[in-house]
């Protein structure tokens, strides 16, 4: 309990700092006044201070996004390599020889990647591999590791529930038709996500279907709270009932949605096509507010305290205060961002051998650079006349692997196979 408050204590202490440091909010148009124009909103943001921890810059560029677990990043590199970065020192832990179709995924001490009909679990600690696993077909979407559940989407409707620890298969089930995306375990419950616009939930012990929703386009990653909110590229954000798939609203942007939204306790945020970050009542889905992008966003936004963070085709991340949607600044990375940012947690245990100051947000860029940032040192910079919005309660950021303490069942360990 006190790593976990400790944790939470520094994340917010250094989304305090950044939005100290780094705010320079825009007024926002008064109730009834027309939006700004996409020319308007789009103005060069300020770049934000940042100093740099370390960079590491490897002989190619990285395959996929990451893999992060507390302290280590898990890269799949062009050259078909797997190597393990410590991020609190920008290290190369170990790197080993690993072709990957998919992007890594890190659980139970484990670093388990896809290659065509193959997968590969290693141990964190040094690479060595641990189990493989291989199917009749090609693995087809992103893998899904929480908890010691593994789930692996093949070509053809093949999904596979896996003891992660081992690799042991606890069920299988034809669903007919390929998974496009990384299926999401949220509390008992599995939600996979098909490519003729459906959204599947499963018991996540048996592997039964419970039911199946039908969407326009082709549905993208879900997030599970006390509703399932997903995104299709037929242009429409869907908040579906968990009991039965029933659709409760949905709200249509210009655009095709890219990737998963985030939610905290009032609204969910989502990114688009049209280049649009758009915030949502959770509840009703009404618009709270939109703030135009200046490149097409790659990932859903990832949300930080009381900032959301957005990535797209350039070498740029952007800021934007999560309550009213105002720009907040920009970091210009060394390269164009391969995958959204990473929050780093401190270390569990005190390292005597750890940097005075460690850092707290990692990026990777396609051109093979992994950097990680600390907050500016100095006097804050800061326009006096919008002082900052207060923090929002932690944790913030709502992922599958969260999902468990708003299900109101708990995450089940897998049944031992016969």
């Amino acid at each position: 309990m006190g790593a976990g408050w400790a944790s939470c204590a520094r994340i917010r202490a250094f989304v305090a700092g950044l939005t100290v440091c780094w705010l320079g909010v825009a007024p926002q148009p008064a109730a009834g006044q027309a939006e700004p124009s996409p020319d308007e909103e789009t103005a060069a943001l300020p770049v934000l201070p940042a100093d740099v921890a370390w960079t590491l810059e490897f002989e190619t560029g990285p395959l996929h996004a990451p893999a992060w677990d507390a302290g280590t990043a898990y890269v799949t590199l062009r050259n078909g390599r797997l190597a393990a970065v410590a991020l609190h020192s920008g290290e190369i832990l170990w790197s080993v020889e690993q072709p990957a179709d998919q992007p890594p995924v890190v659980g139970e001490q484990l670093v388990v990647v896809a290659d065509g009909t193959r997968l590969t679990a290693r141990r964190i600690g040094d690479g060595l591999p641990h189990w493989t696993l291989s199917f009749e077909t090609a693995i087809a979407a992103p893998l899904a590791f929480v908890g010691d559940w593994l789930v692996a989407a093949t070509a053809g409707g093949g999904l596979f529930a896996l003891r992660g620890r081992d690799g042991s298969t606890v069920w299988r089930q034809q669903i007919g038709t390929t998974a496009g995306v990384r299926p999401s375990i949220s509390g008992d419950r599995l939600y996979v996500s098909l490519d003729v616009g459906r959204v599947v939930a499963l018991e996540l012990v048996t592997g039964e279907v419970l039911w199946e929703s039908p969407l326009g386009g082709q549905p993208q990653v879900v997030l599970a709270s006390e509703a399932i909110f997903v995104g299709s590229t037929d242009r429409h954000l869907y908040r579906l009932a968990l009991s039965d798939g029933d659709h409760d609203w949905y709200w249509r942007a210009g655009g095709g949605i890219v990737g998963m939204p985030v939610v905290d306790e009032e609204r969910v945020y989502f990114t688009a096509r049209d280049n649009v970050l758009r915030a949502l009542d959770r509840q009703n889905g009404a618009r709270r507010w939109r703030s135009f992008l200046d490149s097409r966003p790659t990932s859903g936004p990832v949300l930080a305290g009381s900032l959301l963070l957005v990535t797209g085709v350039s070498e740029s991340a952007s800021f934007f205060d999560a309550e009213s949607g105002a720009p907040a600044g920009r970091y210009d990375a060394p390269g164009e961002l391969a995958a959204p940012p990473y929050l780093i947690p401190p270390p569990e245990t005190e390292d005597d051998g750890a940097p005075p100051v460690l850092p707290h947000l990692a990026l990777i860029t396609t051109n093979g650079r992994l950097v990680a940032l600390t907050a500016p040192e100095g006097p804050p910079r800061i326009a006096i006349s919008f002082p900052p919005h207060p923090l929002l309660p932690l944790p913030d950021r709502l992922s599958p692997a969260l999902m468990t303490e708003l299900h109101p069942l708990r995450l089940p360990t897998p049944p031992m196979t016969q």
